[in-house]
């Protein structure tokens, strides 16, 4: 053996057992886990934190074990992805990849594989240090009650438990059922008009994600705009539901399908609140006189009735600060401004109390000014 094979030989034992001397193994450390998981996006982070007072092993591959009944992490896939399902957290880890899997075969199990890709010592380690080195994303599934799971961190073959730890979760509640919300229906008929818009609204304090319900309505009188996709619509904080209107030629309703996926973590859902929901287009066959009425209703598919509104066609005869029609001008017409402002009833030539074409806070001001009697 060559004089050069020998010294190469023996600096790389050299480099090999002070290696050995400076890292230790996943054991001989300090683990921790610590977070508040929840059922929302952005409030479900699980962090593992490490105390190691020398470097850790060229490759550090640990495992978290959960209850899948109460969490969930990452798709279908048994691959998680950075930036998504976990990251990176602190400076020791700035030259450090990881890599992040669900291990076939297994349940409820994260595998963390933590290696450096540089060449040159000391980069192959995770550095002396103090503190968080990983956030994972779980997610609290839909149903499952607030209260406390308990995670375990692992070493992967020897399953070694690292640290233990019962954490707090933020379950959200089951849905609510549309029957039990309070349901309203809003719009406004002007005396010679050949259109109007209705507003379906809810106060519900359960979120809810899926209902059917009808709109009924005076098909003598009144007929659904066409396209529906452009005059049946569902707005506000229901905007982001899957959503289909249908409506058969000579009927006297449409119908409203509100569903979601509670499959994907960020599924939508009509959250508890109160305010409008859906907005429907209607012509008016033959323009009603001033004093005429027609009723609306809100249904569920099964016929039960949710809301009712008559409406009473009003005569315009120029801007004013009536808005309320009440014959009067008063604290009500600043209050019924201030539900068209609010989005809870539409917007129509009785809300321009200043007469501009625009109902906004100008009208708010003209309605102050004239009840100040300036």
């Amino acid at each position: 053996m060559s004089y050069a094979k020998i010294l190469s030989t023996l600096l790389g034992f050299l480099f090999l057992t002070t290696a050995a001397a400076l890292t230790a193994s996943e054991e001989d450390h300090s683990w921790s886990l610590s977070g508040t998981p929840s059922s929302e996006l952005g409030e479900n982070e699980i962090y593992i934190a490490v105390q190691n007072d020398t470097t850790l092993s060229t490759v550090v591959i640990i495992e978290v074990h959960y209850d899948t009944t109460v969490l969930m992490i990452g798709t279908s896939s048994p691959f998680l992805s950075e930036g998504t399902d976990f990251e990176r957290v602190g400076e020791r880890m700035d030259s450090i990849l990881v890599m992040g899997s669900k291990p076939l075969g297994t349940s409820g199990v994260v595998r963390l594989t933590l290696f450096s890709p540089a060449k040159t010592y000391p980069y192959y380690h995770v550095v002396a240090g103090t503190g968080d080195i990983i956030r994972l994303v779980f997610k609290v599934k839909l149903g499952v009650a607030s209260g406390t799971t308990t995670l375990q961190l692992t070493t992967m073959n020897s399953k070694a438990v690292l640290a233990t730890q019962e954490i707090e979760i933020q379950g959200m509640p089951a849905p609510g059922n549309p029957e039990d919300f309070n349901w309203s229906l809003s719009g406004i008929l002007v005396a010679g008009s050949q259109e109007t818009e209705i507003y379906v609204l809810v106060r519900n304090d359960l979120w809810f994600g899926n209902v059917v319900f009808d709109v009924f309505y005076d098909s003598t009188l009144l007929e659904i705009k066409q396209p529906l996709a452009d005059n049946v619509l569902l707005v506000s904080r229901a905007a982001a539901m899957n959503f289909t209107p249908s409506h058969e030629a000579g009927s006297n309703y449409v119908r409203l399908t509100v569903s979601t996926s509670e499959e994907d973590p960020a599924f939508p859902r009509i959250e508890a609140g109160s305010g409008t929901i859906a907005k429907l287009n209607f012509n008016i066959k033959t323009p009603m006189q001033s004093g005429e009425t027609t009723t609306l209703q809100v249904k569920l598919s099964d016929q039960t009735e949710l809301a009712s509104l008559t409406m009473t066609a009003r005569e315009f005869t120029g801007p004013s600060a009536d808005v309320s029609g009440d014959g009067k001008e008063d604290i009500f017409d600043l209050l019924d401004l201030l539900k068209v402002l609010g989005g809870s009833v539409p917007k129509s030539v009785f809300s321009d109390a200043n007469g501009d074409g625009k109902t906004d806070i100008f009208d708010l001001l003209e309605i102050l000014r004239q009840l100040s009697g300036k």
